[in-house]
């Protein structure tokens, strides 16, 4: 959820293909804060055994495969998904409050009698 968004609003393949193996196979993951490892920490772990792995891997490659730090501000994939999921309760919220007054609406009419009740045994 930490993968940079790039200018051009897109995501870069290999990072995020990266970032879900390491996911997947829980390959240098931080967990809460356990024993005071950091995410940061975990990632210069996993970039020098990358290099000792690959050692002519370019500096360039290596930020693809696992993303450097950036600041808190600038605009990630977990940033736009917050988003997206405060939008949907949002509208779901909305929706909800709507019906309901709607209900509201038409209790209130039933008892004043402007509406005719709904007959159980129409044909």
């Amino acid at each position: 959820m930490d993968l940079p968004v790039a200018d051009d609003n897109s995501v870069h393949f290999n990072s995020t293909l990266m970032a879900l193996i390491r996911t997947a196979l829980d390959i240098k993951i931080a967990k809460g804060t356990e024993g005071g490892v950091d995410k940061h920490q975990m990632d210069a772990e996993l970039r020098k055994e990358m290099m000792a792995i690959w050692p002519n891997l370019s500096q360039k490659t290596l930020d693809l495969l696992v993303t450097p730090h950036k600041s808190a501000t600038d605009l990630t994939v977990g940033k736009i998904y917050a988003a997206m999921m405060i939008m949907e309760y949002y509208r779901q919220s909305k929706a909800k409050r709507s019906q309901a007054r709607l209900e509201a609406e038409q209790v209130q009419l039933l008892s004043l009698g402007t509406i005719p009740k709904p007959s159980d045994n129409a044909d």
